[in-house]
């Protein structure tokens, strides 16, 4: 499997909790860079974002879920057609005894078309996020006319650097419909983990500022990981009518 492909799969949505000033319904922006890392280098790697986040968020073990609903509706062909986009369920898990996840957080994810500038030095592209605090999540995207058709598993560690910025470290697992979290196994056979670098949603002025914070994160980690900026195709999120 090509880097960009795993990419693709693990990005459908954010690995970072909204602040309670960037509450629900709220459009900002969100800024990433991603590696892709062979199981060798984990322990090198794992040291080195220990070293450079540190606090109370070293290396948070944590498992999400996400759920990729698109419209039962399809818009009629033509121009409005490439309007049309998935939305994310995701849901977040607390690991301290990994034989019992703890749910967390549920949320309803929806991106928009990303930026492409060249000068640009890292993936930017507009999130809305709304938290659903009670309620069955599935029935109440079922009314909003969406269904869905797609789910997988994060599993890793996350970090929080300067705290602007999430640095998930996990692997991908596939979903085959049973209760079983991720028993569907993993989605890259040859155990290869992501590391994406991802900022906490900001307004459009902050943007700068957090593509300048990313831009350190690649410098420290230097050596150990490769940040790259993702070709903008494989992080839109239009639906994929066949």
């Amino acid at each position: 499997m090509s880097k960009q492909k795993l990419f693709a799969s693990s990005i459908s949505a954010p690995n970072h909790s909204m602040s309670s000033s960037q509450q629900a319904n709220s459009t900002t922006y969100e800024c990433s860079l991603h590696a892709s890392i062979h199981s060798d280098s984990m322990k090198l790697l794992k040291n080195r974002l220990e070293t450079i986040c540190g606090g109370s968020e070293t290396g948070r073990q944590r498992m999400e879920t996400y759920e990729l609903f698109k419209p039962k509706y399809q818009t009629p062909p033509g121009p409005k057609r490439k309007d049309d986009t998935l939305l994310f369920l995701r849901t977040q898990y607390k690991m301290s005894n990994p034989e019992f996840p703890l749910k967390e957080k549920t949320s309803i994810l929806q991106y928009g078309v990303p930026e492409i500038h060249n000068n640009r030095g890292s993936t930017v592209r507009p999130i809305t996020s709304s938290t659903i605090y009670e309620g069955n999540s599935n029935e109440l995207l079922n009314i909003l006319g969406y269904e869905k058709f797609s789910e997988h598993v994060r599993n890793g560690y996350w970090y929080l650097f300067d705290n602007v910025v999430w640095i998930g470290l996990y692997q991908v697992f596939k979903s085959n419909g049973s209760d079983s979290i991720g028993a569907g196994g993993l989605l890259d056979k040859s155990g290869t983990w992501v590391l994406e670098a991802a900022s906490l949603p900001v307004g459009q002025e902050s943007v700068g500022h957090v593509i300048e914070t990313l831009e350190k994160i690649k410098f420290l980690l230097k050596g150990t990981a490769e940040l790259i900026i993702l070709d903008h195709n494989y992080t839109r999120s239009n639906v994929p009518y066949s």
